[in-house]
């Protein structure tokens, strides 16, 4: 059965599969289906740390029963909200020139070794202040 979307460990949209036994797969989001409807779908687990999904998943009929429907409507709809938040956010951030500068400056900062951090965010205070003085 589709349980619809959910949200990955680096915040992208994920499928989540419910099988026989009420367990939830995730995989990556691909194609487009009806939260709480049947469908066979196929799956290997060529090792035990991970599935790999097989072609696409075909509608088998029938839906889920009403209780476990509404449990993974709920968290499709409160997933799908979240992930449209982000999307929102992150245009935001590349809207505007500022959020620009800073996560420039932030990527700058991890290629700076950790016990010399201090003297770069001192550097960046210091040009950032002169240019006031001008």
């Amino acid at each position: 059965m589709f349980g619809g979307s959910r949200i990955g460990t680096k915040k992208q949209r994920l499928h989540a599969w419910i099988d026989e036994a009420d367990e939830e797969l995730l995989f990556k989001a691909q194609g487009s289906y009806t939260v709480g409807a049947i469908y066979d779908i196929q799956v290997t687990r060529p090792n035990t740390d991970r599935l790999v999904r097989h072609g696409q998943p075909k509608y088998a009929g029938g839906r889920a029963n009403t209780k476990l429907h509404e449990r993974v409507a709920a968290r499709h709809r409160a997933a799908e909200a979240e992930l449209g938040l982000l999307a929102r956010q992150r245009a935001a951030k590349k809207d505007d020139p500022v959020e620009a500068a800073i996560e420039h400056l932030v990527t700058l900062s991890r290629l700076v070794p950790a016990s010399q951090r201090t003297a770069f965010l001192a550097y960046v205070m210091a040009r950032l202040s002169r240019s006031w003085l001008v």
